[in-house]
């Protein structure tokens, strides 16, 4: 629906739009992972779009043409899925868009009939409103409307067509060598991304700069531990920044340490509401809320940061790990300095304050925060909020809500919480595309 109403160029949030984002925590952590990683979103997962794209822009002359761009981006994924038909085990982990759908259609059709079709009929949105932000971003185009390449962009597309060795317009698969996880071998568009991306700065950083090329640099930098140990992942990374009790950390550790503190409170609230939603869902709501009840007054777990599964009518355990959360959280943000602080908003730690404080009662607790956790839905999804009441509320009475089934449409409860991505699956994938770090 979005997608006809927004302006091409507008990148919809991934996450918003498949409504699992309830309490419009998501909005911190994107302004967190601008800091740690402009230019790049979650959707930006493939290192030589950008130098197909700013190929594909050229070929379409003085205005830009999406249908024809989409064209040659079905051209692509119709050459990586016949590189994965003759070599499926040297091939097979290529991921590229419209992997999927490209293959079932092929079952019906030969090559030459699939690029005859619509490219609408093989995905619907192309590839280049993913990228064409990010391509703002990284100096690649002039801007998002009128995608002028700049010279840097104009750059990446000779190299992409040095390497690549396309002839002709007509419509056809595109060279072997286009494959996405070629790009190692195109020493001129390897060059120009690794310096885009800020994997071949030298030299001494400004901690504090503002340019999205050197706050990717020291990203980088930053996780080449990480990176040699394993995938870059909030799991994995976040926790070692959490416990830093510098008062002042050079970025990118500031907001590392900040976006751990964060997750916390972010996991804990989230964990609390979705299992309310399955819940009622199930029509289980009163073993709900005597385990809710219960936990906040039992002893508390250790906190883990990771994504949690939320197994059928388990409610305890989920429950037990957001209280556990929630209370590392309130510890960590007020160790925070102010550096940290100014990163983050205030309210979700003060509502875990109210909701991990043994001073007042469970019942009181409980009620409090499902409550609060109401109204903070209701703020962030509006009409397409997941619960209304059945009937008319009656003193507030929470037994009253139920699934909107209006809304239901386009959600579904949640099967686990996860952690905010911050982009680093995203910066991994391009960094392991260009040789690493």
């Amino acid at each position: 629906m979005l997608t006809g109403v927004l302006p091409s160029w507008v990148e919809l949030d991934p996450l918003k739009s498949r409504a699992i984002d309830p309490l419009g925590l998501q909005a911190v952590a994107d302004r967190l992972a601008d800091r740690l990683l402009p230019g790049l979103s979650v959707l930006t997962t493939r290192a030589r779009y950008f130098s197909f794209l700013c190929w594909a822009r050229e070929r379409t002359g003085t205005t830009v043409n999406e249908q024809e761009i989409h064209r040659l981006e079905v051209a692509l994924a119709l050459t990586e899925s016949l590189l994965s038909e003759s070599d499926p085990e040297g091939h097979g982990d290529c991921s590229f868009v419209g992997k999927r759908n490209i293959e079932a259609i092929r079952r019906d059709r030969d090559a030459s009939n699939v690029l005859a079709l619509d490219p609408r009929m093989i995905y619907k949105v192309p590839v280049w409103r993913a990228y064409r932000a990010s391509m703002v971003q990284l100096g690649l185009l002039e801007d998002a409307q009128r995608a002028t390449l700049t010279a840097i962009g104009n750059d990446l597309a000779r190299a992409f067509q040095k390497s690549v060795r396309m002839r002709g317009r007509g419509r056809k698969a595109l060279p072997a060598g286009a494959c996405l996880s070629r790009v190692h071998e195109s020493v001129g568009e390897k060059r120009v991304l690794r310096d885009r991306m800020g994997l071949s700065v030298r030299g001494s950083l400004d901690a504090e700069a503002r340019d999205g090329r050197t706050r990717r640099a020291a990203f980088g930098r930053q996780m080449r531990d990480f990176y040699a140990e394993s995938v870059l992942s909030p799991e994995t990374v976040l926790i070692a920044f959490e416990g830093k009790t510098s008062p002042a950390l050079p970025e990118p550790e500031n907001t590392l340490r900040a976006a751990a503190v964060w997750e916390y409170v972010s996991l804990g609230l989230n964990l609390i509401f979705v299992a309310w939603v399955r819940a009622i869902e199930a029509n289980e709501l009163p073993s709900f809320r005597t385990a809710l009840r219960q936990r906040l007054t039992a002893r508390r777990n250790r906190p883990q940061l990771c994504d949690v599964p939320l197994a059928d009518n388990d409610f305890d355990s989920a429950i037990a790990r957001a209280i556990a959360s929630l209370a590392h959280a309130v510890i960590l943000f007020d160790r925070l300095p102010d550096q940290g602080r100014a990163l983050l908003e205030e309210w979700p730690f003060d509502l875990a304050r109210r909701i991990v404080d043994r001073r007042e009662s469970a019942r009181a607790r409980c009620d409090d925060a499902l409550q609060s956790l109401l109204k903070i839905h209701d703020k962030a999804k509006g009409g397409d909020a997941w619960l209304h009441w059945l009937h008319a509320p009656e003193n507030g009475r929470l037994e009253r809500l139920t699934i909107n089934r209006q809304s239901k449409k386009s959600w579904q409860p949640p099967d686990k919480v996860a952690l905010h991505g911050y982009r680093m699956a995203a910066f991994n994938r391009i960094a392991k595309d260009l040789g690493g770090l």
